[in-house]
């Protein structure tokens, strides 16, 4: 046989396969979603945690780039991979951009690398320390700020009511009893309402029958959402399903204003009769199903679909609530400085310059001669005695509706 034969399957080649394969302590690791930055990875250092990763690049042969270069597929992102060395390195878990913790955790999980588990035998990685210098978030809180403010400008210059009120002053229109010129508005941020306090299906009911403002014109704006799409695909419309939840929920995920989508559809019901009308239907044939299958129904008997469906579409308003954004407190004047600045306030500033809208002053303690606007919409109160929060002066010299961010 000629000597000059390469090594392999069928072959007498006694050396191990990472010396034969490799010929070095490090080994090029390709990522799915950037294949052409491979990666340098310690052979010893990934031996040393017995992972998943270590087992692959011992066990299987390496694959040959158009540069003649042998490497490995990891099955994972770069930034997954990079957190996976730099946590194994440093001995506790610390995340690359774009990951979370969770994520983490689940990927090494997957890869048999042991978190903070005292009966592992081999190296294992500690939890991240805790504190403000080790944040958790997948993105730096300024780019948070920054996104929140941009669909708070965006939802601020598309919100139907506020253009009504700011054109009070023309005869056909009522007197809006808020703080404004044609020009210009007071507009508060209010502190997030409370929803009921029970649980189980109890908090369900307990919600439909109070039907609290922020409660139902959110179910009304879901509603109208509804009509939007039935009118696109009527089958959707008949629809009370599994299906039929996804894709309303997917659509409103999909809002650019984000958690803000309701202050669109927030509009004296003249200039949007039929949409709200169709909206309100939305919400009393929810609340009906609930009701009618509390008060009729006997004692652990098994909802219909279509109760089922009003239950997660009643959940899904209230968690909606839970976790939006509460203004109140991330434009709070009590944080700014001397001069009454803070990040959050200059973030928002220059969102909404961008849309042609100028910030002339903040107030943050409540002025009896001062009547604002509440926002987010269905947060307020009907007379808006119970809203707390900061409040802003805006001047609207030529708002325009943008989208980038």
């Amino acid at each position: 046989m000629d000597s000059g034969a390469p090594t392999g399957v069928g072959t007498d080649d006694r050396r191990p396969k990472r010396q034969r394969t490799s010929g070095s302590e490090h080994a090029l690791v390709s990522c799915f979603d950037e294949p052409d930055k491979m990666v340098e990875v310690n052979l010893r250092l990934v031996e040393s945690f017995e992972c998943r990763l270590a087992s692959l690049l011992k066990h299987t042969e390496p694959e040959i780039s158009d540069a003649g270069k042998r490497f490995w597929r990891s099955g994972m992102t770069r930034s997954m991979l990079l957190t996976m060395l730099n946590s194994m390195t440093y001995g506790e878990l610390v995340l690359s951009n774009g990951v979370s913790i969770g994520e983490a955790l689940v990927a090494f999980d997957y890869e048999g690398l042991c978190v903070n588990n005292p009966k592992k035998t081999s190296r294992r990685v500690e939890h991240p320390r805790m504190g403000v210098a080790f944040s958790k978030l997948e993105e730096p809180v300024s780019d948070t700020v920054r996104n929140l403010c941009e669909q708070v400008a965006s939802a601020i210059v598309s919100w139907p009511r506020l253009r009504f009120i700011m054109e009070s002053y023309l005869p056909e229109n009522a007197d809006s009893h808020v703080t404004c010129t044609p020009s210009r508005a007071w507009l508060m941020f209010a502190d997030r309402p409370k929803s009921v306090d029970v649980d189980g299906q109890m908090f369900i009911i307990s919600l439909v029958c109070k039907w609290p403002r922020w409660f139902s014109e959110g179910l009304v704006a879901l509603g109208i959402i509804h009509y939007r799409m039935s009118q696109v695909d009527p089958d959707f419309g008949r629809c009370r399903d599994e299906n039929s939840f996804r894709a309303l929920c997917a659509e409103v995920e999909s809002d650019p204003l984000g958690c803000f989508y309701c202050t669109r559809m927030d509009s004296p019901k003249h200039c949007m009769r039929k949409d709200i009308t169709k909206g309100e239907k939305f919400a009393n044939e929810i609340k009906q199903s609930i009701l009618q299958f509390s008060h009729e129904s006997e004692p652990g008997a098994k909802p219909s679909m279509q109760v089922q469906y009003a239950r997660a579409i009643v959940t899904f308003v209230e968690n909606s609530m839970n976790t939006m954004f509460n203004c109140s407190k991330v434009f709070s004047c009590l944080c700014s400085d001397d001069s009454g600045s803070s990040m959050e306030h200059i973030a928002l500033k220059r969102a909404l310059e961008a849309r042609g809208v100028t910030v002339v002053r903040w107030m943050d303690e409540r002025d009896a001669n001062v009547r604002p606007v509440v926002f987010p919409p269905n947060w307020r109160d009907s007379s808006n005695t119970s809203c707390y929060g900061p409040s802003v002066l805006l001047s609207f010299d030529s708002p325009r509706y943008n989208t980038t961010s």
